[in-house]
């Protein structure tokens, strides 16, 4: 670590400590800090788009790529899909209720 990095982290280190710090930071408003929070939050997003807050994934997403898949099966085979996932569900699920049981 860099002289100069060492040395704010001491200060820093001592700075939080300090009953000072505690003080000055009881006396700042709920709705201060829950803006300061946003704020943050905010510029985080925009500085690193590629791994928002989880709330704004979805949004972002939609926003910036397509949501219309390049493959759409046809109807029947939809629904094959779907009865596989479905039987795979309930298999799935008796697999881990049986788990959970001789676990007890």
């Amino acid at each position: 670590m860099p002289k100069l990095a060492q040395h704010t982290n001491s200060l820093w280190m001592k700075f939080v400590g300090t009953e000072e710090f505690r003080k000055r930071i009881s006396a700042v408003p709920t709705q201060g800090i829950l803006r300061i929070q946003r704020i943050q939050e905010m510029n985080d997003t925009q500085n690193r788009s590629y791994h928002p807050p989880m709330k704004n994934r979805i949004e972002l997403i939609r926003e910036h790529w397509a949501m219309i898949p390049a493959y759409r099966p046809d109807a029947a085979k939809e629904r094959r899909i779907n009865e596989e996932f479905r039987q795979l569900e309930q298999r799935s699920q008796k697999i881990l209720l049986n788990d959970l049981r001789d676990a007890s």
